[in-house]
């Protein structure tokens, strides 16, 4: 784990941008980027992500280190500790040899189609729940982050 840490500046040879608000964006990281990214947040070493307050750099994105998960005393956070540990555990084992594309999407509020009054009707749909989406080919995966 340490090892993916130290292998940051030859793993991401550049800061990846960041995927701003109320614009539409991809970024694609290879599996071993995110890992190494994700080992550098697990020991804290994006100093200036750490910062708080209103006028610093980061102030309208998340955490990225994982200080604060490290403070926590709830059995959920102990759980996320375990996935964490046990991702780890395995992209230590076998190097991880795939891509993954984060994309933001937006429309302005302007260009939303009106919902309410559309006829239109949705395509038919599959949904199967046997097995994982990782294990098959040709599917995406999407996360609805909205709050």
């Amino acid at each position: 784990m340490i090892r993916l840490a130290l292998n940051l500046p030859k793993l991401v040879t550049q800061p990846p941008p960041l995927l701003v608000s109320r614009a539409a964006h991809s970024i694609t990281l290879s599996q071993m980027q995110i890992a190494s990214l994700l080992a550098n947040a697990f020991f804290c070493t994006f100093p200036r992500r750490n910062a708080k307050g209103s006028e610093t750099e980061y102030a309208n994105y998340p955490d990225i280190n994982f200080n604060r998960l490290f403070f926590h005393k709830e059995k959920r956070a102990l759980e996320k500790m375990k996935c964490l540990l046990n991702y780890f555990r395995r992209v230590t084992r076998k190097e991880a040899t795939g891509n993954v594309t984060f994309t933001r999407q937006y429309i302005c509020y302007q260009d939303l189609p009106a919902w309410e009054s559309s006829s239109n009707h949705l395509p038919k749909i599959h949904i199967n729940t046997n097995g994982l989406i990782e294990d098959a080919s040709g599917l995406l995966q999407a996360d609805f982050a909205n709050k």
